[in-house]
């Protein structure tokens, strides 16, 4: 499981998605999860968050199910592209 807060900077994102990728390399599957912590209104950002963790992998993974938001997180599950 990569975490992260929903306010996350770009840079900090690329790291969390290269980490992500590291493990998909060892052929493991990966959940990524964006939180939301404390009172602010953040749902937009959560989702935003999370298309660009699905635009930056969307050519080195597959995700088996869609993303989910339930309460204050949103999560997908990635796993690496089977090579034929």
């Amino acid at each position: 499981t990569v975490q992260m807060s929903a306010t996350i900077g770009d840079h900090d994102l690329g790291i969390k998605v290269k980490k992500a990728l590291d493990l998909m390399e060892k052929g493991r599957r990966v959940m990524m999860v964006v939180e939301h912590r404390g009172k602010a209104k953040v749902d937009d950002r959560r989702k935003e968050v999370g298309n660009k963790i699905m635009d930056l992998v969307k050519d080195k993974c597959t995700v088996p199910s869609p993303p989910a938001m339930d309460g204050r997180t949103w999560s997908v599950i990635l796993q690496a592209k089977t090579k034929v």
